[in-house]
């Protein structure tokens, strides 16, 4: 895949005008996120790279469940950008080679390196001592527990920061009717209050502007992590040039109480940490999915509200009743047990089936516990039996409810029988 990759993208850089270079490589990219198969040879091609027989590595894929296909895409949504800025300033510095302009070292370029996944066992030495075997596995054990108890505190710190940021206020901001101002009178209620506007645009300087569309970037999981978990906190000069940062961290420590406690994790595991809590973020909002499809929904909502305003309120209050209505069958089926609500809507013929086949049963669980009484589950067919009695009395009382036709009308008078 690799090795597909970059022959792709340096075709790409090399029979392209550099004009049209960044929409092809976006066309690309586009492509590889919905590959209906693979391109042909690519997996024939790494048989020949990995040195195994031909068709390895699909058997490989079927016998773990794995479709080629969706590997594809996961690669190319991991390492295509990698790729192309590897070959971008390699072609760049062949540009300036040819030139004779280039004064960048020879060892400058970004090399690319790939990892596998693989056991302890596999990669520890064979002539290592049990002490240090043991001292090895136990100090892994132990910075392994501590990267998991560290990434569940930058979690929550994050998260009192998000819910801090509803109820977050600072000296340029004023109070708002704005559900007032969004929703139509007719359909607000009492429990309405003022809510906070969370940011006037207007009054907020150039750092408060950057700082707050900066909120949650990869810089400001940084800061949150220094001001909450660093050992010597968040720098003056650091706080100077984020104030809506710095404000947005007082308030959650204030409202929240959190104490966070520092472990003993070298500050390179604890980058790396933060590096994948961002990663993770990042791919969660990744093209602002989730905050373009809520805001989608508001305004579709307000739309609503707006333009058809009668019909909205019919849906609303037929949602409210069908709401009351199921409310109240579920209180007054709640005495009626499931299986005794399933046998009511059976045909006739299976209500007696079922019926009988609770009496053969009963007749079974008496026969067992009177030829073995010692036996140690003895309790238990007790307990069955008392569970199948009350199925016999109440498929027994189940009522079966007919309308008499006279003369081709319906009248109201109402039967009920006594099925056995």
């Amino acid at each position: 895949m690799y090795e597909y990759l970059m022959r792709r993208v340096h075709g790409i850089y090399k029979s392209t005008p550099r004009k049209k270079v960044a929409k092809t490589l976006d066309e690309l990219k586009e492509t590889l996120a919905t590959l209906k198969a693979t391109p042909r040879g690519l997996l024939e091609f790494g048989d020949i790279l990995a040195g195994g027989m031909p068709g390895s590595i699909s058997r490989s894929l079927r016998y773990y469940g794995m479709v080629a296909t969706n590997l594809m895409e996961a690669y190319a949504y991991i390492m295509f950008d990698d790729i192309v800025e590897y070959v971008k300033n390699e072609v760049q510095g062949d540009d300036a080679e040819d030139d004779g302009t280039s004064t960048a070292p020879a060892d400058s370029r970004v090399v690319l390196t790939r990892t596998c996944t693989t056991s302890l066992a596999n990669i520890l030495r064979l002539d290592i001592t049990d002490e240090h075997r043991n001292c090895l596995i136990e100090t892994l054990t132990k910075q392994i527990s501590l990267a998991s108890d560290y990434y569940m505190d930058v979690a929550t710190a994050v998260m009192g920061t998000i819910y801090c940021l509803k109820t977050f206020s600072t000296h340029q901001q004023a109070e708002s009717d704005i559900l007032k101002d969004l929703i139509p009178s007719t359909f607000l209620n009492d429990n309405v209050a003022k809510h906070m506007q969370i940011l006037d645009h207007a009054k907020l300087d150039e750092n408060g502007l950057i700082d707050y569309s900066n909120t949650f970037s990869s810089d400001h999981l940084q800061f949150i992590c220094s001001a909450n978990f660093g050992v010597r906190g968040v720098l003056s000069k650091s706080s100077e040039q984020h104030p809506i940062w710095t404000e947005l961290q007082t308030h959650m420590l204030e409202t929240s109480n959190a104490e966070f406690a520092t472990n003993g994790l070298a500050s390179c595991i604890k980058h790396n940490v933060l590096n994948k809590f961002a990663t993770n973020m990042g791919n969660m909002w990744d093209k602002k999915r989730i905050f373009n499809n809520s805001l989608d929904k508001l305004l579709t909502t307000l739309l609503s509200l707006h333009l058809r305003p009668k019909k909205e309120t019919m849906r609303i209050t037929n949602i409210k009743s069908k709401a009351e209505a199921e409310a109240k069958k579920t209180i007054d089926d709640q005495p009626r047990s499931n299986e005794t609500k399933q046998y009511t809507f059976t045909s006739r013929d299976r209500k007696r089936s079922l019926v009988r086949k609770e009496k053969t049963k009963l007749e079974k669980l008496y026969l067992k516990i009177q030829e073995d009484p010692a036996n140690p589950n003895v309790n238990q067919w007790k307990e069955q039996v008392r569970k199948s009695e009350i199925r016999v009395q109440k498929y027994e009382r189940t009522c079966i409810v007919s309308v008499k036709q006279v003369s081709g009308i319906y009248s109201s008078e109402i039967t009920v029988e006594i099925r056995c």
